[in-house]
């Protein structure tokens, strides 16, 4: 049958193979008839059976075209049902005609950069399966699948999808598998989500998600499968999975940002099964880090930093049936009562850690744990992993009794009752020397010692002092081994560390031994304490150091480091059998900034710092000042001012503060010096750069001068306030003198004139002369008349 030219011209093809039916279809949506127009089915069949194209038929140029039969129907062009076009280098698609059936079309790996056609897909409304995977995707538009009322499955990953529209799933009521992991969202919006209220799996991983806000997936109803794994999560707020009520399992592993199990965000479900948390961020499992919630299993490995699980860290998980802990390289303590409350779990998996001892609590805390992995440990071989050997000894002796009872060589069941009973030591120092003593069927990948199984017995190992190679704990004989031994301290800390000024410090230690020791530390000076003593310490040790907590005697925790605080800190375990101490050296840094004077006057200090500090964190820094000593000029002694302590602790400095012993310049990174006014002439003033208003960074006296001063090393020209008052004073007493000088003149000169002709003179003179005055001949001019054309007075 011929294929119609909008046929031909659809499937036109240039690139690499798929298979021939796409892995992801589901049996209920097998079709009749299926085209894959990949190049690795291209001309394929060149026999009298095949159903190749004629060359009378009509084909445009740069086409491959050929029609092929499956077994179920031949293959009609406006009944086909699964399309094929993947690995191809489409770049764009104007329309989907005559394929009114179809049920899969996979566009996959092509160049389809935007979907430009709304109305790309409303000739095809019973499909079921889209795949645009790896197109390069940048955006979503509103509408972009409108007409795919019946679409189940979206596929949408590896691209680079960044905007998302509000309305661009509308429609898609009946969407169950919605796949938008491997792009590079940033955030993600519940209005997204609104219209997917048959959603059942949503993949968001492998985007740039920091944040999840509330109610994010509220009308996800029906979703049970939703991964989040390598985002940028930091946490998980308790709101963030509001209306997931059918959520069965949650991956959020791959989050490296990610410190804490989202546990009171689970809370409420009680239908969710697995969590995966593998390769997250957080270094230790605190106390109720993963409590009170109904999952079934859970997955915490792979992760670096994780060193320490600390006591009931795992606490009342009442459903849980699997814990996998291991591949965490760094874990080394595992404490005993890690597991509280959780009566059903069967498969523990802490293979592959840095576990030095594995106390036999952990296993009586387990009621109904049957399938134990634990190989691959650095296991000592001391008391710690006696119970161990022990559990190990008793399989061997049953099994031993087994082939005695089958008909085993006597001489060889003499041989191995020998080993079985113990009667001969061997030498820990000749490991190589010793006789293997397992009999077991080596295919048998466990061993049940009563209830429990250990998985993979031949290899879990111990080992022996430095210098000394490992063993099979199998082949080493139980009476090696001491049911008690002397405490042993596991320091989490180096023997030398560097502090910041102000920055935290965390000391950890762990005890192990048999019996259990109890911990206590040793501050620099000498003094020991413990958790019940360091609430006593005397006034003495906390003005001169920063305040010590302790967190049940294994953390030393000092909030804000001062100079003060370098020195040696010890832990130490203590029990009947002995102590073990370790120590270690800190050191204090300051902070890289210290002051430089510029000038000192009568009423001001200028200073100026210098440093390797970034400017945006100058806002830490503070300049204190205060007087200390003011000069007598009078006596010629010095007085000095009464002082308190500075700045011992936090405590002292609100007080300093609040009775203004110090002022404050605050300082930020616009500035780098600063003037000090209002200062006393001849007075000692200290100035401290501070950091964080508690730290004193350093300290220096200035004693201001009795003469005024130019200032001109920053260019400008200033005059102190006590001058400038006097210059004024005198101004203003120079200018009174002069008025009374001229008051006085002016009295004085009113009171000596006399008029010189009496009243009766003045009515006598003659006043002929005046009237006899002539006008002269000759024009008066001036200066000014004379320049004027025509002027006449």
């Amino acid at each position: 049958m011929k294929v119609p030219w909008a046929w031909l011209i659809l499937v036109a093809m240039a690139a690499a193979s798929t298979p021939a039916i796409p892995p992801y279809m589901d049996n209920d949506l097998v079709p009749h008839n299926y085209i894959d127009d990949s190049d690795s089915n291209r001309g394929i069949n060149n026999d009298d059976n095949s159903n190749e194209l004629s060359k009378s038929s009509p084909c445009p140029d740069s086409c491959t075209c050929y029609w092929g039969t499956y077994p179920s129907t031949a293959m009609m062009s406006n009944e086909t049902q699964v399309l094929d076009m993947s690995h191809n280098k489409l770049m764009n698609i104007t329309s989907l005609a005559n394929v009114s059936d179809l049920l899969v079309l996979d566009l996959s790996s092509n160049w389809l950069r935007v979907l430009a056609n709304s109305w790309l897909f409303e000739h095809v409304s019973k499909l079921r399966v889209l795949s645009l995977a790896d197109n390069g995707l940048q955006s979503l538009q509103h509408g972009s699948f409108s007409g795919l009322n019946q679409l189940r499955q979206l596929d949408l990953s590896k691209n680079i999808i960044r905007r998302v529209e509000t309305h661009s799933f509308s429609g898609l009521g009946n969407l169950e598998v919605l796949r938008l992991d491997n792009n590079e969202l940033y955030q993600l919006k519940r209005e997204w989500f609104l219209p997917l209220t048959s959603l059942t799996v949503l993949y968001l991983g492998g985007n740039y998600v920091a944040k999840l806000e509330p109610n994010t997936f509220s009308k996800l109803t029906c979703l049970h499968h939703l991964d989040l794994s390598y985002n940028s999560l930091r946490n998980i707020p308790d709101d963030a999975l509001n209306g997931l009520n059918s959520l069965k399992l949650l991956n959020i592993s791959g989050n490296s940002n990610l410190r804490s199990v989202p546990s009171k965000a689970l809370q409420p479900f009680s239908s969710v099964n697995i969590l995966l948390m593998d390769g997250v961020a957080m270094s230790r499992l605190q106390p109720f880090a993963v409590s009170s919630i109904g999952v079934a299993e859970i997955s915490l490995s792979f992760l670096p930093r994780l060193r320490v699980v600390e006591k009931s860290a795992f606490y009342n998980l009442t459903n849980l049936r699997t814990l996998q802990l291991h591949d965490n390289q760094n874990l080394v303590f595992l404490h005993p009562s890690a597991f509280s409350l959780l009566p059903f779990l069967r498969h523990l998996f802490i293979h592959n850690n840095g576990l030095i001892a594995v106390a036999s609590q952990i296993i009586i805390s387990l009621p109904a744990l049957t399938d134990l992995h634990l190989h691959h440990n650095p296991l000592h071989c001391d008391c710690n992993i006696y119970w161990l050997r022990k559990e190990l000894n008793k399989v061997y002796q049953l099994d031993y009794k087994t082939k005695l009872q089958a008909g085993q060589d006597s001489a060889q069941s003499s041989n191995t009752t020998t080993d079985y009973n113990n009667t001969r030591l061997l030498s820990a120092a000749s490991p190589a020397t010793t006789t293997p003593t397992s009999t077991m069927n080596s295919s048998d990948p466990s061993v049940h010692t009563g209830r429990m199984f250990i998985s993979e017995p031949d290899r879990v190992s111990c080992f022996f002092p430095a210098g000394k190679a490992s063993m099979p704990l199998i082949q080493l004989p139980i009476l090696y081994f001491s049911p008690t031994c002397p405490p042993a301290t596991l320091p989490l800390f180096s023997a030398f560390m560097n502090v910041s000024l102000g920055d935290e410090l965390w000391l950890e230690c762990q005890g192990l031994g048999v019996p259990a020791p109890t911990l206590s530390w040793i501050l620099p000076g000498g003094l020991e304490v413990n958790y019940s003593t360091v609430s006593h310490l005397t006034q003495d040790w906390t003005a001169a150091r920063s305040p010590v907590e302790l967190v049940e005697d294994t953390l030393l925790y000092i909030q804000s480091a001062k100079l003060s605080d370098s020195g040696s800190y010890g832990c130490r375990a203590v029990s009947p059998l002995g102590d073990d101490i370790s120590t270690t050296v800190v050191h204090v840094q300051n902070k890289p900034l210290s002051l430089s004077e510029v000038k000192v006057s009568n009423d001001y200090i200028t200073v100026s710092w210098r440093g390797s500090i970034p400017r945006v964190q100058m806002s830490d820094f503070q300049l204190f000042y205060r007087r200390v000593s003011n000069f007598n000029t009078d006596s010629g002694e010095e007085i000095k001012e009464i002082r308190d302590p500075v700045f011992n602790d936090t405590k002292q400095l609100r007080q300093n503060s609040k009775e203004k012993a110090y002022d404050v310049i605050f300082l930020h990174s616009s500035i780098h010096k600063c003037t000090i006014t209002g200062l006393r002439p001849q007075t000692t003033y200290e100035v401290c750069l501070m950091y964080k208003q508690v730290h004193p960074v350093e300290c220096h006296n200035y004693t201001t001068t009795l003469n005024m001063h130019v200032v001109s090393a920053d260019g400008i020209v200033r005059i102190s306030k006590t001058h400038i008052a006097l210059a004024i004073a005198s101004v203003m007493g120079a200018m009174l003198l002069i008025a009374v000088i001229l008051i006085v003149r002016k009295v004085r000169y009113h009171k000596d004139y006399q008029d010189p002709l009496t009243e009766e003179e003045k009515t006598s003179i003659p006043l002929e002369g005046i009237q006899h005055i002539t006008t002269p001949s000759t024009p008066l001019t001036t200066s000014r008349t004379a320049l004027l054309v025509n002027s006449q007075i």
